[in-house]
């Protein structure tokens, strides 16, 4: 997929992946924490992309390696979006819950759209910019008017705590996707399986690095011994950090940041429809409309 349709297909579909993860790893973060959830979760997708990393040869178009340069933005990238930003977020998951801290990750697209007209000079046109607007609007207002149960609603204490976290996990994570972008637009082009490898990689590698700087790395491994909290690290490794990513730094590859993030950001909209499905609830009018605006949105950025 090229070309600014084809990046907005795949943030979408980035969007459907990161559906589930955040799910997967608040329960496993209430099990072991949020810190170990954080390193164990990037260790095991590290090892899938370099496992898969050969595969990358066969066919390949585009350059396979880095120039130094693209290597220091893709590092900036994983060390702002990912060390530091998704620890933030991880943290807030298990403090205020997924559902509080998707609210204030609607503040990403916000922080890329911003630093990408700063950083790079991107601006979106009124078309894409009317369609990005629609699609936060509608994602936005789906999100906030769910209404969580009273069980899981946190105490104050958790929210003084946990929502400063959310926070700037958002504008990490924003500011991450600017420095993924500014990698492609800094050298030749480069194959977005390789950009997604050394994105983790080097991620991890900071986290880990910390970790054994810390003496921390007896006490996260001792996270695997739990079984449910395991299951649900590879499942969210798998969706959220693997498949996932390959198509948020593939749509960086073809987008702008701002929109890539505004229609990654569409996530919480595939969770509160699968929850309906699920619950057989049926899916509510609120829900339809918001739905609705987004799909709107969508077809003004796609349509040539």
């Amino acid at each position: 997929m090229t070309g600014a349709s084809g990046g907005s297909l795949l943030a979408l579909s980035t969007g459907a992946c990161w559906a589930l993860s955040p799910i997967c790893f608040a329960s496993a973060g209430r099990r072991i924490g949020s810190y170990p959830v954080a390193l164990l979760r990037l260790a095991l997708a590290s090892a899938i992309l370099l496992a898969l990393s050969p595969c990358q040869s066969i066919g390949a178009h585009t350059c396979l390696l880095p120039t130094p340069v693209q290597t220091l933005w893709i590092a900036l990238s994983g060390l702002v979006g990912i060390t530091i930003g998704d620890l933030l977020v991880y943290e807030s998951l298990v403090r205020i819950g997924p559902q509080r801290t998707t609210q204030m990750m609607m503040l990403a697209p916000l922080a890329s759209a911003l630093l990408a007209w700063a950083l790079t000079g991107e601006v979106l046109s009124p078309r894409i910019g009317l369609g990005s607007a629609l699609v936060l609007a509608g994602t936005t207002y789906a999100v906030f008017e769910q209404k969580s149960p009273p069980a899981a609603r946190p105490t104050l204490g958790s929210l003084k705590s946990g929502l400063p976290l959310a926070i700037l996990g958002a504008l990490c994570v924003g500011m991450g996707a600017v420095f993924q972008r500014l990698a492609f637009l800094a050298g030749p082009s480069l194959a977005a399986g390789t950009a997604t490898m050394v994105r983790v990689v080097s991620a991890s590698l900071f986290l880990w690095t910390a970790a054994a700087v810390r003496g921390d790395i007896p006490r996260v491994l001792s996270g695997l011994q739990d079984r449910y909290a395991r299951n649900r690290l590879v499942l969210g490794a798998v969706f959220g950090t693997v498949i996932g990513m390959f198509c948020y730094v593939a749509a960086l590859k073809n987008a702008p940041a701002g929109l890539v993030s505004t229609l990654a950001a569409t996530s919480p909209l595939f969770v509160l429809i699968m929850l309906a499905v699920r619950r057989r609830t049926g899916v509510p009018l609120n829900l339809i409309l918001a739905s609705g605006t987004s799909l709107v949105g969508v077809g003004l950025i796609c349509v040539r």
